[in-house]
């Protein structure tokens, strides 16, 4: 039996349905300039990388969750219209990140800061 090794894999969101399993335990390597732009990329056991490319929200949770060597699985949520800021009315694509060993934090609604215009808050 061969297996095969190495290589970068890709995903067009427009072919992903809600609920698509993009990454699925991987090794979050870093984030770095792409020939389109910025992109994510995320490493398994045999050297092969699956790449993500930018996106609003999945930037955003990338920046602010994820610290390189993480082991994560990305879900692609489909489109959602934008309420607020200068994008509002535009659809977005949405995603959800869990991280390996990460607990939900335990707060209340008063520990929660409100939302601005900048934030994503509204396609999370």
């Amino acid at each position: 039996m061969w297996k095969k090794v190495g290589g970068r894999k890709y995903f067009k969101y427009s072919e992903c349905e809600a609920g698509s399993v993009l990454v699925d335990g991987l090794e979050f390597i870093g984030t770095e300039q792409g020939k389109f732009g910025v992109i994510h990329v995320f490493s398994d056991d045999h050297g092969g990388e699956t790449v993500l490319n930018s996106s609003g929200q999945l930037n955003y949770l990338v920046d602010r969750y994820l610290k390189t060597g993480d082991k994560c699985r990305v879900v692609y949520q489909g489109k959602a219209k934008l309420t607020k800021g200068a994008m509002a009315g535009k659809e977005a694509h949405n995603f959800e990140l869990f991280i390996a060993g990460e607990e939900a934090p335990a707060h209340t609604d008063a520990d929660i800061p409100p939302p601005s215009d900048d934030d994503f808050s509204t396609i999370m």
